[in-house]
């Protein structure tokens, strides 16, 4: 149960930052950490 929540939360937190990258800093030309 614990790895199944860890590995879901992990994928959410992966497509959101990814998302999120290409979102803001990907129109800007800045590779920084989201």
């Amino acid at each position: 149960m614990t790895k199944i929540a860890l590995t879901a939360a992990a994928i959410l937190i992966a497509t959101g930052s990814a998302f999120a990258g290409s979102d803001h800093y990907g129109s800007d030309g800045v590779n920084q950490p989201a």
